[in-house]
C-alpha cells in the first residue's frame, strides 16, 4: 500500500519547513540550552505546527545533532521518534482526549519518570484548544512546577481558547502561512522524486488553492492520482478555477458589465467552483496588477501577463488601491456560512465594478 504523500514527504529537519523566524528562535533555544518548559505553536491549519514540534523534540534529544541544531535522523532517539516508538516523546491528540482523566493518564503518570536515552521527556499536545477547562487547569498545575526534564509543546489553531494562565507561562510562536513560491517549489520537488511531469500553471493553482498550507497542497497533489499534473485535472478534480475566470471577472468589472458579472456567479455554482478560491485568484491577479503598476516583475504565462499588463496600464494606481480594498472586504465577508455566499459575491462584484468604472471615468 502506497503511503499518502503528505506523510511520505513530511519534513524531518528544520531546513525543510517554511517558518524561518520560528526556526531561528527554536534552534537558538536548543543551542544555548534555554528550551522553555512550555511552548505554544499557534496558527493556520496545515502550516507545520505539529511537524515542527516533532523536529524540535528530535533536536532536543538527538545524540549527534549538527552545529545548526538539525537532528541527525540516525541515532537511537531520532529513529524512535520517526518510528513513533519513543518513550521520551509523547504525542497526545487533544481532539479525542479532552478530559481531566486523559491528562492524568497521559501525563501525570509518566511526567516524573526519568527520560531515556534523551535528556528531555517531551509532551506534544495537538489540537490543545479542545482540552476541557478542567483538563487545562490540571495541565496548569503541571506547568507551574514541572520536573526539570519535562517539556510541553501545545499546538493549536485557536490560541484564544487556551486559558490565560497557561499562555502566561508559555513561549508563544505564531506560524505564518507559507509563501506561494515555497509551496510550488515543494510540489515540484515531490513531482520530480515521484517521476511525475507537471504543468507549471497546475502547480500554481494548487498552491493558491491550499491557502498557504503546505500539507493541504500536498494532499491536493495526491488527490489527483496522476503521474501527469495538468491544469484541466486540477480544475475538474479539485474544483479549482482557471485564472481565465478571474480575468473575465476583471474585464467585466472594468467595463461595468454587471449582468455578465452575475452570470459569472451562476457559472461558478453550476460548475462546482469554490467561491473562496475564485476570490483568492482574483486577489492574486489584483496583486500582480498593482506590482506591474509599480514597475515590479510578475511571473505568469505570456498571454496572462499581457492581459495583466493591459489592465495595469488602463487603471490608475489610486483606483487599483480602492478596488483592492473592496476585494479584501468581500473576501472577509464570504467566509460567513450563515448568510448567502451568492448574495455577498454578487453585491461585492457589483461594488467592484462601480469602483473601477466610476473612478476611472472621474
Amino acid at each position: 500500500m502506497n503511503e499518502p504523500l503528505h506523510l511520505k514527504y513530511r519534513p524531518q529537519q528544520f531546513k525543510d519547513v517554511f517558518q524561518p523566524h520560528i526556526i531561528r528562535a527554536l534552534t537558538n533555544a536548543i543551542k544555548n540550552d534555554r528550551v522553555p518548559p512550555t511552548t505554544i505553536f499557534c496558527g493556520w491549519s496545515g502550516v507545520g505546527k505539529t511537524t515542527i514540534a516533532r523536529i524540535y523534540a528530535m533536536s532536543m534529544n538527538c545524540e549527534n545533532r549538527g552545529k545548526d541544531m538539525e537532528p541527525c535522523l540516525k541515532c537511537k532517539s531520532c529513529k524512535s521518534i520517526i518510528n513513533n516508538s519513543s518513550i521520551d516523546v509523547t504525542e497526545i491528540n487533544s481532539s479525542s482526549k479532552t478530559g481531566i482523566n486523559d491528562v492524568r493518564e497521559e501525563i501525570e503518570q509518566t511526567v516524573n519518570l526519568s527520560p531515556m536515552p534523551g535528556p528531555y521527556h517531551i509532551y506534544v499536545l495537538d489540537e490543545s484548544h479542545k482540552l476541557s477547562s478542567s483538563a487545562q487547569n490540571a495541565l496548569l498545575k503541571l506547568l507551574e512546577e514541572p520536573p526539570k526534564h519535562a517539556r510541553f509543546i501545545l499546538c493549536t489553531t485557536e490560541v484564544e481558547s487556551i486559558i490565560t494562565t497557561i499562555q502566561n507561562r508559555s513561549h508563544i510562536y505564531n506560524f505564518q502561512r507559507a509563501k506561494k513560491d515555497d509551496i510550488v517549489n515543494n510540489l515540484k520537488n515531490i513531482c520530480e522524486k515521484e517521476g511525475w511531469t507537471y504543468e507549471d500553471e497546475a502547480l500554481d493553482m494548487i498552491a493558491l488553492a491550499s491557502q498557504g498550507s503546505p500539507r493541504n497542497s500536498v494532499k491536493m497533489l495526491d488527490q489527483l492520482c496522476a503521474d501527469e499534473i495538468k491544469v484541466k485535472d486540477v480544475e475538474t478534480i479539485l474544483g479549482v478555477s482557471l485564472r481565465g475566470l478571474s480575468l473575465d471577472i476583471l474585464g467585466f468589472a472594468i467595463n461595468g458589465k454587471v449582468a455578465e458579472l452575475l452570470r459569472v456567479v451562476d457559472t461558478i455554482n453550476s460548475e462546482g467552483k469554490n467561491l473562496v478560491l475564485v476570490l483568492s485568484q482574483l486577489c492574486s491577479d489584483f496583486e500582480n496588477i498593482i506590482r506591474l503598476k509599480c514597475g515590479l516583475t510578475v511571473e505568469a504565462a505570456p498571454e496572462t501577463l499581457s492581459e495583466l499588463e493591459d489592465y495595469a496600464s488602463e487603471i490608475p494606481k489610486g483606483v487599483l488601491v480602492k478596488a483592492a480594498k473592496t476585494l479584501v472586504d468581500l473576501q472577509k465577508s464570504i467566509v460567513y456560512r450563515n448568510i448567502s455566499q451568492d448574495l455577498v459575491l454578487e453585491a461585492g462584484l457589483i461594488e467592484l465594478a462601480s469602483v473601477l468604472k466610476k473612478d476611472r471615468a472621474g
